[in-house]
C-alpha cells in the first residue's frame, strides 16, 4: 500500500465494512505529487446498508484522516458490471488499478 494511505484505509474498514477496497493510480508513479488525490473505490457486500453508498460518508472520512483522496463505495455486483467496459471507473481499474484490500 502507498505510504500515507494507512489511516485513510484503516477508517473505510472500518465503517464501511467492505468486501474489496481497490486504488485508482491514473498517473505514473514519478508523475505523482503529494497533493495528488488518490481514487479510492470501495466495494461493498451487495446487502450493505444503502446509506453507506452515500458520497457524503466517503467525503466525510477523507476530510476526518485529512488523505487526499476521492473515495467511491459501490456494491459487489455493481463493480462487476462496471469492470473493464470501454469507459468509466470498470475500465480505471482494469488498466491502472489494484486491489489493495
Amino acid at each position: 500500500m502507498p505510504a500515507g494511505l494507512e489511516p485513510l484505509v484503516d477508517m473505510i474498514r472500518v465503517r464501511l465494512k467492505p468486501a474489496s477496497i481497490w486504488l485508482s493510480e491514473d498517473k505514473p508513479r514519478y508523475e505523482r505529487r503529494d497533493r495528488d488525490e488518490w481514487k479510492v473505490v470501495v466495494a461493498l457486500p451487495d446487502d450493505a446498508d444503502p446509506n453507506l453508498l452515500d458520497p457524503i460518508l466517503g467525503w466525510l472520512i477523507q476530510t476526518e484522516t485529512g488523505v487526499p483522496a476521492n473515495i467511491l463505495a459501490t456494491t459487489k455486483s455493481a463493480l462487476a458490471e462496471a469492470w473493464g467496459k470501454p469507459s468509466g471507473i470498470g475500465h480505471d481499474l482494469v488498466m491502472y488499478g489494484r486491489r489493495i484490500m
